[in-house]
């Protein structure tokens, strides 16, 4: 009786470690998907600041012209 009772546990057990592994394994697998999403956003999150940079320097220098343009009407019309 008692031997059938540590085959059934041991059986019990076995199964559990099974399952376990299984849980783990796929643990593991979801962590690496995440960490590549994780790395691709990182990627283009990088890109998008680096655009934004690039455009906010072209608005930069087009405020500047614009002003500069302003500047010389003015005073082309200021000389008439």
């Amino acid at each position: 009786m008692v031997a059938d009772e540590v085959g059934h546990l041991a059986a019990r057990t076995s199964k559990s470690t099974s399952q376990i592994a299984e849980v783990v394994q796929r643990n593991r697998e979801l962590t690496r998907k995440v960490t590549e999403t994780i790395d691709s956003v990182s990627v283009t999150a990088e890109e998008g600041s680096e655009r934004t940079r690039q455009v906010s320097s072209i608005m930069e220098e087009i405020h500047q012209r614009a002003e500069n343009l302003c500047r010389t009407t003015s005073g082309l019309l200021n000389a008439r």
